[in-house]
């Protein structure tokens, strides 16, 4: 059962540390978290990290990139995003015969968001299109595509961290998403509606094992949208019960309207979303470096 899985991994050498970001309740900061950790650890901790965008909403797409540069991005005709990854595997229809797979490369799919000051660290996000729900209406994708695109691509090697940004449903994507990294971290807030998103995301691991025979770790449960009041404390308690003590960050990210407004910038004129270089003041500026030490140590680094 998903109490029992141990909580931390160590890749071979070499390869890149792989995490899926999902809850399957939405609203608990999944993007936000997803977003700010890629760009710290690429900025910060002078990091290559990849991104994939894997929701058809598109937010982490949104969020990371800036408006003009993503429309940019979307009518080049040179330039691809999470639905075109799986293009080529599309199962044919009707009697016309099936192209011949063309060669995936990374650099038709990424945009570099981030580089480091100073060092080699940078970030590169793989955008998501609302054309990405279509793989939901009945297409015929294998499950290990992803990851198939993450090796044969040179991915695994190129960077030392990729993220992956899952929207909160139960489906293909969500499949593709746990066999590629084999990992998860879930953000979760701690309200009565959690204690269910708790329970199904659980279902869904346990699922996921029966399926493919793949026992996905938890890397962890972040408490994020944290506020010291009584009812969340009740909740975080009962939340705390279905996991095991391992299993539980012990960082957590308090509620701030900031992180909202900074998220957005890319919506307008585009600008920095860095949250070190942000008005967030400095407790929650340290809140979120303790949730980064505390992932690099669950994830072996």
């Amino acid at each position: 059962m998903a109490k029992n899985q141990p909580t931390t991994t160590k890749n071979p050498e070499g390869t890149a540390k792989k995490v899926s970001i999902i809850n399957m309740k939405g609203g608990v900061g999944k993007t936000t978290l997803s977003i700010h950790l890629a760009y710290y650890l690429a900025k910060h901790k002078n990091q290559r990290v990849l991104l994939i965008d894997l929701d058809p909403q598109a937010n982490a797409s949104i969020m990371g990139i800036k408006k003009v540069d993503l429309d940019k991005h979307y009518k080049d005709r040179d330039k691809k995003t999470t639905f075109d990854l799986f293009v080529n595997w599309l199962k044919p229809y009707g009697p016309f015969p099936k192209p011949e797979p063309a060669k995936l490369t990374l650099e038709e799919y990424t945009y570099r968001a981030v580089t480091a000051t100073t060092g080699k660290g940078f970030l590169d996000i793989i955008p998501s299109h609302i054309d990405l729900s279509s793989i939901l209406r009945g297409v015929s994708i294998g499950p290990y595509e992803l990851d198939n695109f993450l090796k044969d691509s040179d991915a695994e090697k190129k960077y030392q961290y990729i993220i992956i940004d899952c929207a909160p449903t139960y489906s293909v994507l969500t499949t593709l998403a746990l066999n590629a990294t084999k990992q998860v971290l879930i953000p979760m807030t701690a309200d009565p509606f959690s204690i269910h998103g708790t329970e199904l995301m659980q279902y869904v691991l346990d699922e996921h094992r029966h399926d493919y025979g793949i026992e996905v770790k938890v890397i962890g449960v972040v408490f994020t949208l944290w506020e010291d009041q009584v009812h969340v404390q009740q909740s975080y308690v009962d939340i705390r019960r279905k996991w095991t003590p391992e299993q539980m960050f012990s960082a957590k990210i308090s509620k701030n309207n900031h992180y909202r407004i900074l998220s957005g910038k890319n919506l307008g004129t585009g600008g920095d979303i860095d949250l070190m270089s942000s008005q967030l003041h400095e407790k929650a500026k340290q809140e979120f470096r303790n949730l980064v030490e505390e992932f690099l140590q669950k994830m072996g680094a």
